[in-house]
């Protein structure tokens, strides 16, 4: 019960008292908690910052209540609007797609990861209760914004795939990692990886489980004798062939110790080939030709996945410098990173105003 109680100390009285809907859950992603361990850096909890850091994090009502917008309803977006009410001021949150969530309804897709949905469970949840006012379906431009008449504006529009101009990029067989999260493309047999950090790796394991078996279930087979390990082996290994190219001399390095060591096990358990060190150099209908230690090599694919991060959007922002009273960036929005520093800067931000 150890990483429960960081997201959530309150929640043995929530549960006394029934309030079950508003006990924040631990999503088991281990990133300010066991990789700070191994990191030797200070324990929190990615959806509670406040955890060890109480007096910093204290809700201290707003003085003056004032008129807020929030622009975008990803996890900072949700954060930033569920705390500024809390405090007292009248929010209103603007997301431009007809579903909360964000980039975390992508994190839940990937092998291991679906108690992300329960953190957009939680926040949605939460923005009701506390009365945040949501408007879904609602793009926000500046024209909005004047016309609500805010007394500050809270933007986090999160970020977009980056699309590096490798040569052949345009082709059919291309596609981005976050249209695969999203199942809307098919990829046939050989599917090639271009960046093995977080969203490559967990894209590619995502992928490599599409066969017939997953290693979960191939393990228990085959120690409860219901298949020799040689034909587990096989059933396990007979989805898609997916090899990662990534540049640097290691996968994952935007990741947690604890996070990326699991994630590369499944990897190997799913014979997900991993070639580091390769820059891609141009993309063709066999594959992708990418250089390594100055030799040209060919990875084939029927299909390519494009996992090579991500860019802000900041174009609201600056517009609607000198528009509004008060204007704040947070997230994606600020600078493509994780899920930790896009809540941490919106309970922070949530706490200022």
């Amino acid at each position: 019960m150890g990483r429960p109680f960081l997201t959530d100390p309150e929640w043995p009285r929530k549960a006394a008292e029934g309030r079950y809907d508003e006990i924040r859950q631990c999503t088991a992603c281990d990133q300010r908690c066991l990789d700070a361990v191994f990191s030797l850096k200070e324990i929190t909890c990615t959806f509670n910052p406040a955890a060890g850091r109480e007096r910093e994090y204290a809700l201290i009502p707003a003085k003056k209540p004032k008129k807020v917008l929030v622009i975008g309803g990803g996890p900072a977006g949700m954060e930033a609007a569920r705390t500024l009410a809390q405090r007292g001021h009248r929010v209103t949150l603007f997301e431009k797609s007809h579903k909360l969530g964000g980039q975390l309804n992508l994190a839940a897709v990937p092998p291991g990861r679906g108690e992300f949905a329960t953190a957009v469970d939680y926040l949605s949840r939460e923005l009701y209760r506390v009365g945040v006012k949501v408007e879904l379906g609602q793009e926000a431009d500046v024209k909005t914004v004047k016309k609500h008449k805010p007394d500050a504006v809270v933007v986090a529009t999160g970020a977009t795939p980056l699309r590096p101009g490798i040569p052949g990029i345009d082709g059919s067989n291309v596609v981005g990692a976050w249209d695969v999260l999203e199942q809307k493309t098919a990829l046939g047999k050989r599917v090639v990886v271009i960046g093995g950090g977080a969203v490559g790796m967990e894209t590619a394991l995502f992928i490599a489980r599409q066969g017939p078996m997953s290693a979960e279930s191939a393990v228990f087979l085959a120690l409860g004798e219901g298949l020799d390990a040689e034909t587990a082996v096989q059933m396990v290994r007979s989805g898609p062939q997916v090899t990662i190219l990534e540049m640097l001399d290691r996968i994952g390095q935007d990741m947690g110790p604890t996070t990326r060591s699991s994630i590369r096990f499944a990897l190997r358990l799913h014979d997900v080939k991993v070639i580091t060190r390769a820059t891609a150099r141009r993309i063709t209908e066999a594959g992708v030709v990418y250089e390594r230690e100055g030799k040209e090599e060919m990875a084939e694919a029927d299909a390519v996945v494009i996992a090579m991060g991500s860019k802000s959007e900041s174009g609201l922002f600056e517009a609607l410098q000198g528009a509004v009273p008060e204007v704040y960036p947070i997230g994606d929005c600020v600078k493509a990173r994780t899920a930790c520093e896009a809540i941490e800067e919106a309970a922070l931000i949530g706490r200022k105003i």
